[in-house]
């Protein structure tokens, strides 16, 4: 069974996370009320081509950075996708984009979540961000979309222009490049591996209750806490390779999960084992 799920976690670590549709690149045309302090310059070497803002004061500013039109979406899902950093922001600041239809309803996405669409807070390097919107299926296609960026104080940001790209619908729209596996593959194999390990659980409990197999018990215990460090390191990777949440998280959990479990386990079940042993042999003396 182990080995069965281990080639299966292999496979679907290998499997593409999303294979995206490129629509357009989008070329920032900031839209700034003089009044409100706020600095910008588009098409900056320091910004890869895109814009930087700088907000000098405390006071929250919404800075209009695009609208789109013509988008040529067709699939229920699409997603605006590209890098930012910053420095010194106050408070948590959040990239947002409303998708406009015909009939006068709007919807908004804000960077205010995990991964990449984490908010923008104190200072970062060149970090991914997404912004994906993901329809009712056979839903009107959005007529427009606006893009802004929203600084609750001071602050500096760097945003590089972005690709508007649209997805299948079994493709994860906030899976960025180089992303070991996406949201959705993270739920499958955790619940795999959840109802691996709660089987073998039960089956460590039933054997040792009974005093059965220790030695099989034993070892199985041994692989679990091998499986959960090997796991941890996995995950302390995902972190030094700045993998998305979706990526680092499980593995961390796991990991901690099961060689934490393996190791506090063992003594109690092997506790268990030499009473059982020597109930027996008392029981053959009294004989």
């Amino acid at each position: 069974m182990i080995r069965r799920i281990l080639s299966l976690s292999v496979l679907l670590w290998t499997t593409t996370a999303c294979a995206e549709q490129l629509l357009r690149e989008v070329q920032w045309a900031p839209l700034i009320d003089g009044e409100t302090g706020v600095i910008v310059t588009n098409n900056t070497d320091a910004a890869k081509g895109g814009v930087y803002v700088r907000n000098p004061s405390p006071r929250s500013v919404t800075v209009p950075l695009a609208t789109l039109s013509d988008l040529g979406i067709t699939s229920d899902r699409y997603a605006l996708r590209g890098e930012v950093r910053y420095k010194g922001v106050e408070g948590d600041a959040y990239l947002e984009m409303w998708s406009r239809f015909d009939d006068g309803k709007k919807f908004f996405t804000r960077t205010l979540g995990p991964g990449p669409m984490a908010p923008i807070t104190g200072s970062s390097g060149w970090r991914a961000f997404v912004l994906p919107f993901c329809n009712k299926q056979d839903a009107p296609t959005p007529s427009a979309l606006e893009i802004n960026l929203v600084l609750p104080g001071s602050g500096e940001v760097w945003i590089a222009p972005p690709t508007l790209a649209q997805f299948g619908p079994n493709e994860d729209p906030t899976a960025v490049a180089g992303q070991w596996w996406s949201g959705a593959t993270a739920g499958l194999i955790g619940g795999i591996l959840g109802i691996a390990f709660g089987c073998i659980g039960s089956l460590i409990g039933i054997l040792a209750s009974r005093g059965r197999a220790r030695g099989f018990v034993m070892g199985l215990l041994s692989a679990i806490q091998v499986i959960g460090v090997l796991v941890l390191i996995g995950g302390v990777v995902a972190l030094i390779k700045s993998q998305p949440y979706a990526v680092y998280y499980p593995l961390l959990l796991l990991g901690i999960l099961c060689s934490a479990l393996g190791r506090g386990l063992a003594p109690t079940i092997r506790r268990r084992y030499d009473e059982l042993e020597l109930r027996k042999i008392t029981a053959m003396d009294t004989v």
